[in-house]
């Protein structure tokens, strides 16, 4: 009886757990897409650094450096980038590659490898 009321716990966890997630996603999308104070913050990054961190092309997103002050961003918790360049940040972060954000020598050798 003990080891179904532990897969009963264990499962509401999850199902918890699950609903958080689905939680964070709502708040983090209605934010980047809705936000007033995000859209405010983005044209002021892109319109002081108007060229891509990493690759010098045109930026016309931004990449959180960090998600430790979401919601209430500085301009250093972001960088301005190409979209080339934010997939490329991306994927290595799935990847779960080392960025190091003071030197974008990472992302110019994946853009390297692409060729374009």
């Amino acid at each position: 009886m003990f080891l179904g009321f532990k897969k009963i716990t264990n499962k509401i966890t999850k199902l918890r757990n699950q609903e958080k997630i689905k939680e964070r996603k709502n708040f983090y999308h209605d934010y980047i897409n809705k936000g007033i104070r995000w859209k405010k913050l983005r044209f002021l990054l892109l319109k002081k650094f108007p060229y891509c961190y990493c690759c010098g092309t045109e930026a016309v997103q931004v990449h959180h450096k960090t998600y430790i002050n979401f919601g209430k961003e500085k301009l250093d918790d972001l960088i301005s980038v190409c979209p080339v360049c934010h997939q490329i940040i991306h994927n290595l972060i799935l990847n779960e590659e080392s960025i190091t954000y003071s030197n974008a020598h990472i992302i110019q050798k994946q853009l390297l490898g692409l060729q374009l």
